[in-house]
């Protein structure tokens, strides 16, 4: 027998457990509080499709709340139409909003005029709302251009 063998033997029972009973609980159990804690806290700032945060939620009741009812009626309403994407877009100026566009024969005379003038130009529409995947959407029945106020 060597002098570690020795050492070994004398050290044994300080690292050998007999009693099950004296498990480190209080630290398992701040360890896992903690990362429980940790998870929240990264699921609650990633904005997880599955964990949408306090602000996506509060902006998604707005948007209903701003949707109008399929069948909603715009008779003469004021604004101006863009391009989105490859999509047009009517912009209101009376603060009800914007709605991307239905293609029809109105909206190809629309687009027609866009394209031809830089400067936006100013419309009276007269059309119908629908709605599509929590979306309004404008099928134009009548699109006026209006007369320019000189400044």
């Amino acid at each position: 027998m060597g002098p570690l063998d020795s050492f070994e033997q004398r050290n044994r029972r300080a690292f050998a457990r007999t009693d099950d009973r004296q498990m480190p609980t209080p630290s398992l159990f701040c360890a896992g509080a903690l990362l429980l804690g940790v998870a929240v806290a990264i699921a609650q700032t990633s904005g997880a499709p599955g964990n949408p945060s306090a602000g996506d939620v509060a902006e998604e009741t707005q948007q209903k709340e701003d949707r109008l009812r399929e069948g909603t009626e715009l008779v003469d309403q004021p604004g101006t139409f863009r391009m989105t994407g490859d999509r047009i877009t009517f912009f209101t100026e009376l603060g009800r909003g914007r709605f991307v566009v239905l293609e029809n024969l109105a909206l190809e005379r629309v687009g027609r005029a866009i394209e031809d003038n830089p400067q936006p130009l100013q419309w009276l529409v007269t059309g119908t709302i629908t709605e599509f995947r929590g979306d309004n959407l404008l099928l134009i029945h009548r699109a006026v251009l209006r007369n320019r106020r000189s400044d």
